[in-house]
């Protein structure tokens, strides 16, 4: 229990890093299509979820388990970089929930 919080501030410090420096560009997908529902993904595949398309109306919806709300701050940040602006992150308990629309 208590390597909880060290667990989740590596966790967080990685989605940070790669909102500032994303490992792929804009249309450099590495998952090839998203589920009508929510998807959990780690910090290192979250970017790639955002040119899949989600749904047919442009949407998505991703859950990054294990995330510090500060980190939310930064995903919108890349987000509104790569041109999102229909977009909300709710911080939860256990994590970040990422709903995004083109």
């Amino acid at each position: 229990m208590f390597l909880r919080p060290f667990s989740r501030l590596a966790v967080t410090l990685s989605l940070i890093r790669f909102s500032l420096f994303p490992a792929v560009t804009p249309g450099s997908s590495l998952i090839p299509h998203l589920p009508d529902s929510c998807r959990t993904v780690s910090p290192e595949l979250l970017y790639s979820c955002f040119d899949c398309g989600g749904d047919g109306a442009g949407e998505f919806s991703l859950f990054v388990p294990e995330v510090f709300p500060l980190g939310a701050i930064f995903v919108l940040f890349r987000l509104k970089r790569w041109g999102f602006s229909g977009c909300c992150v709710s911080a939860g308990r256990d994590g970040l929930f990422i709903r995004g629309q083109r």
